[in-house]
């Protein structure tokens, strides 16, 4: 009983969690198909329109151009608007989180049984340790401006392919493969891409000077628990790779950033 206390507590809040992200980290489509023309302030381009602008395109450079470049900019309005959510969102998802948890907490007060209350407890620390990861490892201090700047930076990469193709006549470069370019545009406007590409940022920058030393403190401390005492329990050439390794991290602390 008191498993399934927790189960449905979490339960409800993750899945509320996960629709909710869902609903406000995700880009608008920029061609859904639909069967209606396009309607009053709608985003979303028709695709039986889109196949009539296509259509009368035949080898026609200008005309290709500018389907493309109204497209891109149909992208870059729903783009801004998602960036926008995203940095505003930032602080509700803070606001959420710390509810769940202080919401747990009450309850864990007032329902009687021991086990329920440990059940409750577990609860509130679950979201609480939740909220504390995300602020920590994803959001850091400025989640939005550090999603919105990854996913511009992709974009921008992007769109210079685009604008390189756009150079080359209709037979070099299609508007089938430009229309691919700029669904693969638009795809890069989403928090989960933003997300991505920060990932790659980290796993590719080198470590800072703090960091580096604190690797050595490791190796160092290593070293000393393996040599000391009366009986060594390392081989000399077991010293010698920690020492190596050591000497290397020296070497690269030298060139390593501040921060």
């Amino acid at each position: 009983m008191t498993y399934k206390v927790m189960l449905v507590v979490l339960g409800a809040a993750l899945i509320g969690g996960c629709s909710w992200i869902a609903d406000k980290y995700q880009a608008d489509p920029i061609m859904a198909v639909q069967t209606d023309l396009l309607k009053p302030n709608e985003e979303a381009v028709d695709g039986k329109k889109l196949e009539k602008r296509i259509a009368a395109i035949g080898q026609d450079k200008g005309k290709r151009d500018e389907l493309v470049n109204e497209l891109l900019m149909l992208s870059d309005r729903v783009c801004s608007n998602h960036q926008a959510e995203i940095i505003a969102n930032a602080n509700d998802f803070n606001i959420v989180t710390g509810s769940i948890t202080n919401l747990l907490s009450a309850a864990g007060t007032v329902v009687g049984g021991a086990a329920t209350k440990a059940a409750l407890a577990a609860g509130a620390s679950v979201s609480g340790s939740t909220k504390t990861l995300v602020d920590n490892e994803l959001y850091l201090e400025s989640v939005g401006t550090t999603i919105v700047r990854a996913i511009s930076v992709a974009r921008e990469k992007y769109l210079a392919k685009i604008e390189n193709g756009m150079q080359e006549e209709v037979k070099e470069y299609p508007v089938t493969e430009a229309l691919r370019d700029v669904q693969e545009y638009h795809r890069r406007c989403a928090f989960y891409y933003g997300l991505i590409e920060i990932s790659k940022a980290l796993e590719q920058r080198k470590k800072t000077k703090a960091e580096i030393a604190g690797d050595i403190r490791a190796l160092e401390d290593r070293k000393a628990k393996l040599t000391q005492g009366a009986a060594l329990r390392a081989t000399p050439a077991d010293v010698r790779g920690l020492e190596e390794r050591i000497d290397a991290l020296l070497l690269e602390q030298l060139a390593a950033p501040a921060y």
